[in-house]
Order: C-alpha cells, then structure tokens, then sequence
C-alpha cells in the first residue's frame, strides 16, 4: 500500500482493508469517549456560570489530550504533571 501524494486517505488497492476503514471501530470508540469528556468539562464550566462553557471545554480536553501525547511521546511523565499544574491554574482563575 502507498501511501502519499500517489494516495489519498482511504482509497486502497484492489483486495486491500484500507487502514481508515480497519480502525474504524476504534475510531468510534475514541469519538464516544472525546465527547464524553467534552460534555462532562462543559457540564462543570456551566455549574461556575461560564457561557462559553462548551468552548472552553473543547479547550482543556484538547489541551489534555495534547499533553498526554507529548508526554508519551517524549516519555516524560514530569511534563505532563507541570502542564497539568498550568490547567488547574487556569481553571482556579475562573
């Protein structure tokens, strides 16, 4: 299978499972458990008065997602414990 400027995302050769559609229940699994996190984080913004509640929900799991990647990747759980501090900073000054 290429893959590259020869190949867009999804297609895939003759008798192939392209990769997309492989990890498509995957996929679904990670969406339900994104908006879970999404609508429980705006749920708790609403409770402190916030109107950009759903906003700033998409902010901090995206924020915490990305964080967690990069701590992954780089194997450096002290980054994602420093950044985690910075976000509760953030949210105590709401």
């Amino acid at each position: 299978m290429v893959f590259g400027p020869r190949m867009l995302p999804g297609e895939y050769e003759e008798g192939h499972l392209s990769l997309l559609d492989s990890l498509a229940p995957l996929a679904a699994q990670a969406d339900g458990i994104i908006k879970a996190e999404v609508k429980w984080a705006a749920e708790q913004f609403k409770l402190i008065g916030r109107k950009d509640a759903a906003d700033l929900a998409v902010q901090l799991v995206a924020t915490l997602q990305g964080i967690s990647l990069l701590a992954n990747a780089m194997k450096s759980p002290g980054l994602l414990g420093r950044q985690v501090s910075r976000l509760r900073e953030w949210v105590d000054e709401m």
